[in-house]
């Protein structure tokens, strides 16, 4: 991305009052955030107010902006813009998705199939085992892991699927110069390199309480599903869970003793609907996706970048869940007759399997 734009979208981010809702709402209307910026004043103020739009035009915080910029660059980071390149497309539609994000390492199109594994800080011999296994098998069958970078559950599935030798995806809770806690220094630095570092905040950003219920809608937003293993009634990880399902996405949980503190809120989750879980297998069945090396996912995703852009649209609106050509065509705008031209070309490639009952699903 541009280094002005950057320079740009952080000074907005500073105005007071702004807010990520309404500077998304302007990036969606304008593009850019230079074109924010370049706007009409009437236009501004029609969209935010007269107030706000004079400080978007004053623009007061750029040489601050910059500075973070720099610091950033200095880390060897980037940063991804809402509605531009790069940009993940699983955070895109989420509830108060961030204008950008600081990214350490890389996230790539392989990240599009993710699960959130989260939990207690302090967890169990036997919960440690189940996070370990079940983030392993995942990791193994190029699955991205993503978590918080916390102590506990967190730290044993960022573990296991770099001993997997897959990816993995921190989701800081302060900015991206800042490691927390501290003793995952070395930790974060591995993830960087075997997968993406990320934070919604400007960089110095101390890991304050209130920031993390927050960045929990990210982990959950990432991935195609969320598990929980041991958590307690009042656990940050059931946050996740319920960002989880107000973005659509299955909970899972590993269920466990009733005397066990660390076992209430995974129970409680249980009960309420989410699906039990006790390995790997479950995940996927749940998930309806075949299970795939990490090679064969970079053949899928090379044979992705291949496709014409008709043939793109439909298969980014294919997801693990079915979907009847109809509700498809109807979604894509395109005739019932074309979109099963498309759908049969996508299927000969590999990317797509059709269902009974005229169903289709993406074959990864």
């Amino acid at each position: 991305m541009n280094a002005n734009e950057v320079k740009i979208i952080f000074a907005l981010s500073m105005i007071k009052g702004l807010g990520d809702t309404k500077l998304r709402n302007l990036l969606s209307q304008f593009g850019l955030p230079s074109k924010v910026v370049e706007a009409d004043l009437e236009l501004l103020a029609q969209a935010v107010g007269d107030k706000l739009a004079s400080e978007i035009k004053e623009l007061r915080d750029y040489d601050r902006a910059s500075k973070y910029y720099e610091k950033i660059k200095s880390l060897g980071g980037e940063v991804v813009i809402w509605g531009q390149a790069g940009y993940p497309k699983s955070l895109v539609d989420i509830p108060h998705a961030p204008p950008f994000l600081t990214v350490l390492g890389a996230l790539q199109d392989i990240d599009e199939r993710a699960l959130a594994i989260v939990g207690t800080r302090r967890p169990s011999h036997a919960g440690v085992k189940v996070a370990h296994d079940i983030a392993y098998e995942l990791a193994s069958a190029g699955i991205t892991i993503v978590s918080g970078l916390a102590i506990g559950i967190d730290s044993v599935a960022h573990r296991a699927a770099l001993e997997a030798g897959g990816r993995t995806i921190a989701v800081l809770g302060c900015g991206i110069d800042i490691v927390y806690p501290r003793e995952h220094k070395d930790l974060a630095e591995r993830i960087a390199r075997n997968g993406a570092v990320i934070s919604e905040f400007l960089p110095g950003t101390p890991p304050e309480a209130f920031n993390f219920p927050k960045r929990n809608r990210l982990i959950s937003g990432l991935a195609m599903g969320t598990l929980v293993v041991e958590a307690g009634a009042r656990s940050g990880a059931l946050i996740t869970a319920k960002h989880a399902k107000a973005q659509g996405k299955p909970v899972f949980a590993v269920p466990g003793t009733p005397v066990a503190e660390t076992s209430a809120g995974t129970n409680e989750l249980l009960k309420t609907g989410a699906k039990l879980v006790t390995s790997a297998k479950d995940i996927f069945e749940a998930l309806g996706i075949k299970i795939t090396k990490p090679d064969e996912v970079s053949r899928v995703m090379d044979a992705v970048r291949g496709l014409s852009e008709e043939e793109k649209r439909v298969f980014n609106a294919l997801t693990a869940e079915p979907v009847h050509i109809d509700v498809l065509a109807k979604k894509l705008g395109i005739p019932t007759s074309s979109l099963l031209t498309l759908l049969l070309r996508l299927e000969l490639k590999g990317l797509v399997r059709q269902l009974p009952g005229t169903q289709f699903v993406r074959n990864l």
